[in-house]
């Protein structure tokens, strides 16, 4: 190999480097990117318009068209976020409420007063033993899920911080979107 090849795959071994290190450093905004991009694509004939009724300079031009949008996405976004994030809460108030009142036992007996549970119980030998099993099965499983419903909450909540981030990041690349291609 010639000194000229070295140099050349050294060079290009750096630049395949720095490329992955710089998808590395982007990839958690790789949805705020591509958002960006999509919205800066559809609204671009708009803006477009905007611009040539403004008369001003691109970047005012770009900075009152991403306000237009930030009011007309955001505010609805937020919503959204807001009452998923509310109706989980409600979710796991109830089904923690639903076990600690006993209603499950409740739940379980009406259950069992069902004509198809009663005909089933007739058929199946040793109902007992399945009874058993599967009034603790059904406790345990509701246990469980309120457990996993309150994990699920502790991870949303933690999430919004980044759905924010993504979110201030998208404004910033919608804006040099338009300002700048």
């Amino acid at each position: 190999m010639t000194r000229e090849q070295i140099v050349s795959f050294s060079l290009l071994a750096l630049l395949v480097f720095i490329a992955y290190q710089v998808f590395a450093l982007l990839s958690p905004f790789i949805t705020a990117i591509f958002w960006a991009a999509i919205l800066a694509f559809t609204f671009h004939p708009l803006y477009k318009k905007v611009k040539k009724n403004m008369r001003a300079g691109e970047t005012l031009a770009a900075f009152v068209f991403t306000l237009l949008i930030i009011l007309a996405v955001i505010p609805p976004m937020a919503l959204l976020i807001f009452n998923i994030t509310q109706q989980a809460v409600d979710l796991y108030q109830w089904a923690l409420e639903y076990v600690r009142q006993g209603r499950i036992t409740d739940f379980i007996l009406e259950l069992r007063g069902l004509p198809l549970v009663q005909s089933i119980q007739e058929r199946v030998p040793h109902w007992d033993l399945v009874q058993e099993s599967l009034s603790s099965w059904m406790i345990t499983s509701t246990r469980s899920f309120g457990n996993y419903t309150a994990g699920q909450v502790a991870i949303l909540t933690t999430n919004i911080f980044f759905v924010f981030l993504n979110i201030f990041m998208m404004i910033i690349l919608f804006f040099f979107f338009f300002g700048v291609v």
